[in-house]
């Protein structure tokens, strides 16, 4: 679930946070804003498609619960 944020509450904050914290907060969004426009300029990223891609896949020759089941059972 994406969090909604608004223009008016951060607003809201900003006018309640401490005078100490400003320059903080304001390099912060500099850099939220920094981030964002180096990923719009990015090509799209390569579509994954899962784990695969890194472990190679997996063949399972059993029912991966009756493996389960003998492993379990390995000491027994």
């Amino acid at each position: 679930m994406a969090m909604q944020v608004t223009y008016e509450s951060v607003e809201r904050q900003l006018k309640s946070a401490p005078a100490k914290y400003l320059n903080d907060i304001s390099q912060y969004i500099s850099f939220l804003m920094y981030r964002y426009t180096m990923e719009s300029q990015q090509e799209p990223a390569r579509k994954s498609t899962g784990l695969k891609d890194f472990l190679g896949c997996l063949h399972l020759d059993k029912d991966p619960l009756e493996i389960q089941k003998e492993m379990r059972n390995e000491w027994n």
